[in-house]
């Protein structure tokens, strides 16, 4: 399990609170992704000038404490078009700075969760020498230009986003096997992506930002170019086919063994107890229950847990705890609002943008409760003969 999060946005359009709000939820997003992979974290900035990647061993939520964040968020600026998160969980590969996410491989730039069953037989096959899973993925596709070629070769499970040659264009793409999640922030042209739904309801919370959170659709590439941010997105979508993901469906296909159980990884220590264990998410059997709020282990090694509304069988991924060990998942939830903090108890929402904001931000436009912000670039911009506050 890893997780990946970011944020692409349009060139040059961001007010200075605007992104200095970016800057906040992207320092959320990582702060809050730290649940999903401790074993390092990398960031790449990417703009039309080029890109930089940042990479270390610290856990998400020591990197944005330590005196390296500042300079991460100083490279962030309204040049910026993409900014690429990852925490790692490792299950290939030893942990070390050269097997962090994202990976820089020829033409792309891509961070990836999940497992690739079948890696090392499409290492040989591009005739590259790995140590990490999903290179094969970012190796395929720096080479081939039909993403259904590259997705007809892996068997696994997986989430990813990459940046191909272009970097005004963020490319999405996760089969049902792992999550993903965005939200646009039409005001400021930023389209934030995090793997769940409660990291990224966190984030945005606790910078203050209202917007709505969507899943995105599985089985599809959601290609979007950041020059082509309106009031919408607006998304090329591709439709592809992914192979069969999972542990059990890739042993029955291929013969291939060595990941059928829980007990089939190497032995690691318990990160809570430090006694000897072979889980996959390094939690013995001991600390397993008392630990995991009645999340548990299924025989595929992944953990899970029930639906407390529809009772359905879930991943991990898939669920959003409630309180205590109340589980819902993402169907269930879709409708439920992120809480407020007890500070917003006395704003108001903007109607255009959702921003929350303090009444005294507030402006009465055509009936409408609007931020000044909003107000302000109404008047001013017309634009590809649309208004800016399209609703």
């Amino acid at each position: 399990m890893c997780g990946i999060f970011g944020f692409a946005k349009r060139e040059g359009w961001q007010s200075d609170s605007q992104m200095n709000r970016i800057k906040d939820v992207f320092t959320n997003l990582t702060d809050e992704s730290v649940i999903r992979g401790q074993d390092s974290t990398g960031i790449s900035i990417m703009s039309g000038e080029g890109s930089s990647l940042y990479k270390t061993l610290k856990s998400s939520d020591d990197l944005i404490l330590d005196d390296s964040w500042e300079e991460i968020m100083g490279s962030v600026d309204k040049d910026t078009t993409v900014a690429m998160g990852h925490v790692r969980f490792a299950t290939h590969g030893t942990v070390s700075i050269r097997n962090a996410h994202p990976f820089s491989i020829g033409k792309v730039i891509g961070a990836h969760n999940g497992v690739i069953m079948n890696h090392d037989i499409v290492a040989k096959k591009i005739n590259k020498s790995v140590e990490v899973d999903s290179e094969v993925i970012f190796g395929l596709i720096n080479k081939k230009d039909d993403i259904q070629d590259v997705l007809d070769l892996i068997y696994g499970d997986y989430a990813i986003s990459w940046v191909k040659e272009n970097s005004y264009i963020l490319n999405l793409l996760h089969e049902k096997g792992r999550p993903l999640v965005v939200a646009y922030w039409k005001k400021a042209r930023c389209l934030f992506w995090a793997s769940t739904h409660q990291i990224m309801g966190y984030a945005l919370q606790y910078a203050g930002l209202q917007i709505d959170i969507a899943k995105v659709p599985t089985d599809k590439v959601y290609s979007f170019d950041t020059r082509e941010f309106w009031s919408s997105p607006n998304p090329n979508i591709t439709e592809v086919q992914t192979n069969v993901s999972g542990y059990w469906a890739y042993n029955n296909k291929q013969n291939y063994t060595g990941y059928g159980s829980s007990h089939s990884h190497a032995r690691a220590k318990c990160v809570y107890c430090y006694k000897d264990t072979w889980s996959i998410d390094k939690i013995c059997t001991n600390c397993c229950g008392e630990r995991t709020n009645g999340i548990v282990l299924d025989r595929d090694g992944e953990w899970g847990g029930s639906c407390s509304k529809c009772s359905d069988w879930r991943r991990y991924d898939e669920l959003v705890l409630i309180e205590d060990t109340r589980y819902e998942c993402f169907d269930c939830i879709e409708d439920v609002q992120i809480p407020k903090t007890s500070s917003d108890e006395n704003g108001v929402s903007c109607d255009f943008c959702g921003d929350w904001l303090e009444k005294n931000e507030i402006v009465v436009f055509n009936g409408y409760d609007i931020c000044s912000y909003c107000d302000k670039t109404e008047r001013d911009w017309t634009t590809h003969n649309q208004s800016l506050m399209t609703v």
